[in-house]
């Protein structure tokens, strides 16, 4: 069983002895019209069945002539799954015993993960599951693993995070051939729908430029991580992998090859965190790496009768020498003398860009401290990495998160790890710190139950399901993705954080009790962030939002009679359209003149007539957020959209009025229990939850695969 009822019409065999072919055949059209799901199972669950008996013999042969089965024994057909799903064995999880009865996998990817590492050891042929799963042998291994990657490329990220944190990913990688993987690389970056990446893969294998253009109207990007290779520096640039500071971990080895260790990079990545894989920047250093990697800094560089797009053997052993010192630039530990010398015993060495320690004030993620200029000795200037007294003093500015009462930090900390009641204080400040502080552990262990049931596959009941209609409303718009092309500039800004935001604009702070529901926990996860972490802390403003042309619809353009309005306000002016809405917002380093306002408005709306006005003709509003207070920046950008998301909505679901407590309850309110896994996320509901106007406007059909959020997301009416 897999989300539904195919796999159970498909794959499932009837066994009626001692009975006429048509009794069979009345029976097998009763086995059909039953929904045999158990209602406890993850819809993205695959459950593959040996056996399953009859839960009441006879009633199928004695109601052989109704067009429907005896609902009585329907509820035991499905309780008798459910059991069974219940006590089926996990091969993601622990050895399948030989008289296990049904397995079970949480997601396609775990399904694609267990079948390669199964494949590659030989026993997918031997294996009852796999043989009732395929119906046939699988043909010969590489050809079959290949394209069963290529039939599930979605997946294929989710599917090497699993296989790299069981240590199974180099086997599998190593049955691709370098041209495969990169093949596998480019389907993948297709399917996520990443321009930049895509660009860059497109291009010959040995000769990516090491700058490339990636789209017209954006800032230059530079990468932090390049060594100056200028001949003042004398020698060529090294490149790390764009992933570095993503996977800390560092698990890709270099003895997969190029092409194999931009598929694991990129994927893993991909799968922590897809939000900078989808920059231009990951995209351009990963370029650069490459040509590096190719031409400059490795043992065993391609020679001249190698070059070509299959030149690295399978077990090329890939080198990057690591900086004179003796540890790495990643902080790992330095190889063996043997290892770290190559060219007659010389070790190479590479120079540190300086410009990093200007950076002062600057959040390490991989420390988790505060970095300082004074803290990088002078030996960092020679090719050192971070020694370890700058770790310790970034260790210490970290642990001061309960703040610097002593007394305080230790009742914290015991209220954390137990139930026992906190000690009374003496000044009413430090009584009310202790309080907010409780109250944080208390949000902690809440969340991280959230997160337990998640990771368990068990799902989360919420009252704001609805939430995730805003998903075909981003679909639909392209967001952030056209709004990003319309200013010129990346946002930083991800889509399941922007699905986030809306929401909390929607509800408005005047809905207060649903600030704690679990749904923002579940959106935090899928966003890979902790849930004590806002929404948009990364987001990069730009001094021009517009509304894209496509967005307003041709009907609606020519009923808004009245001309656009616009207001200058000090050194930014807005357009308003005859809607009430916002559709360009710019800020200028000096106060504009009339005149260069008009050339510009006529420049991006064509011969509109415009109007000078001082109050601006406001109609949809923004509001307060629920539970969140944005910084300036972010909330001038939320000034900007939300008011056309408001006007779009309602004007889908033909309401006259897009206020928030009606716009939140027609859309957002919506009981129901969330299910996550690493590539679905299904939202079932009682059937009594369907809406009108939301079916009206199309918010409640299934968006399936979403290439921005990474996932497959449906919606299950029961």
């Amino acid at each position: 069983m897999a989300g539904g009822l195919a796999p159970i019409r498909e794959r499932s065999r009837l066994r009626c002895p001692d009975v006429d072919l048509s009794v069979k055949l009345r029976v097998a059209h009763l086995v059909e019209s039953v929904d045999f799901e158990p209602h406890e199972l993850p819809p993205a669950a695959t459950l593959i069945v040996r056996r399953f008996a009859d839960p009441m013999p006879g009633c199928l042969r004695s109601d052989a002539s109704a067009l429907i089965p005896a609902p009585a024994w329907e509820r035991a057909a499905r309780s008798g799954l459910a059991g069974l799903a219940r006590r089926a064995a996990r091969p993601a999880r622990d050895a399948v015993p030989s008289n296990a009865n049904a397995v079970l996998f949480a997601d396609e990817a775990e399904l694609l993960a267990c079948f390669s590492r199964d494949l590659l050891r030989g026993d997918a042929s031997s294996l009852w599951w796999w043989v009732t799963y395929l119906r046939s042998p699988p043909s010969p291994v590489s050809l079959s693993l290949v394209e069963t990657w290529r039939r599930k490329v979605n997946f294929i990220p989710s599917a090497l995070a699993y296989l790299a944190a069981r240590g199974e990913a180099e086997r599998v990688l190593n049955a691709f051939s370098p041209a495969q993987a990169w093949t596998l690389l480019e389907e993948v970056a297709r399917a996520f729908e990443i321009p930049s990446l895509c660009a860059v893969l497109r291009l010959p294998r040995w000769s990516l430029p090491r700058s490339i253009s990636l789209g017209s109207g954006a800032e230059a990007s530079s990468n932090e991580n390049v060594v100056d290779g200028s001949p003042a520096f004398g020698g060529p640039a090294h490149v790390e992998p764009p992933w570095r500071d993503v996977l800390a971990a560092n698990p890709v080895p270099a003895r997969l090859g190029l092409e194999r260790m931009a598929l694991l990079g990129v994927c893993l990545a991909l799968n922590r965190a897809p939000a900078i894989v989808r920059r231009r920047r990951f995209a351009e250093t990963l370029s650069q790496w490459h040509r590096s990697q190719v031409t400059e800094g490795v043992r065993g560089t391609v020679r001249p009768d190698f070059a070509g797009p299959n030149s690295i053997r399978p077990d090329a052993e890939v080198f990057v020498a690591p900086p004179a010192g003796g540890q790495r630039s990643n902080g790992t530990e330095p190889q063996s003398d043997s290892d770290a010398r190559a060219d007659g015993g010389k070790a190479k060495s590479f120079v540190v860009q300086r410009e990093s320690v200007e950076r002062k004030g600057e959040i390490d993620s991989r420390t988790g401290g505060q970095l300082a200029a004074s803290t990088f000795a002078d030996g960092a200037l020679d090719g050192q990495s971070e020694g370890p007294e700058m770790q310790v003093q970034a260790g210490e500015a970290a642990q001061e998160e309960y703040g610097t009462h002593n007394g305080l930090k230790a009742a914290i900390e015991a209220a954390g790890r137990s139930d026992q009641a906190l000690p009374a204080v003496s000044t009413e400040s430090t009584r009310e710190q202790l309080g907010s502080q409780r109250g944080t552990v208390d949000a902690v262990e809440r969340n991280s139950e959230i997160l337990r049931q998640i990771d368990t596959g068990a799902g989360v009941s919420t009252e704001l399901g609805g939430i995730l209609f805003l998903v075909n409303l981003l679909k639909a718009l392209r967001l952030p993705d056209s709004l990003e092309e319309a200013c010129g500039r990346e946002l930083a800004l991800g889509s399941w954080e922007l699905v986030e935001l809306i929401a909390r604009c929607l509800l408005g702070s005047g809905q207060s009790s649903f600030s704690m529901d679990p749904v923002w926990t579940v959106l935090a996860a899928l966003d890979q962030r902790s849930p004590e972490q806002n929404a948009g802390g990364s987001f990069a403003p730009a001094k021009c939002y517009r509304i894209p042309a496509g967005w307003i619809p041709d009907s609606e353009a020519t009923q808004a009679k009245r001309p656009f309005a616009i207001r200058l306000r000090g050194c930014q002016y807005e357009c308003w359209h005859g809607m009430g809405f916002p559709c360009v917002v710019r800020r200028y380093d000096e106060p504009p003149s009339r005149t260069q306002i008009e050339r510009e408005v006529q420049g991006s709306l064509g011969q509109a007539p415009c109007v000078f006005v001082r109050r601006h003709p406001r109609t949809w509003t923004i509001g307060r957020l629920l539970g969140l207070v944005p910084e300036p920046p972010l909330w001038r950008f939320l000034a900007f959209l939300l008011p056309f998301i408001r006007w779009r909505l309602a004007a889908a679901m033909g309401l006259k009025t897009g206020k928030g407590p009606i716009l939140s309850k027609t859309i957002l309110l919506r009981t129901g229990r969330i299910w996550v896994t690493s590539t679905h996320v299904d939202l079932v509901m009682d059937l009594s939850q369907a809406s009108g106007p939301v079916r009206l406007a199309g918010l409640d059909a299934d968006p399936g695969w979403v290439p921005a959020l990474g996932r497959v997301v449906k919606f299950h009416f029961r």
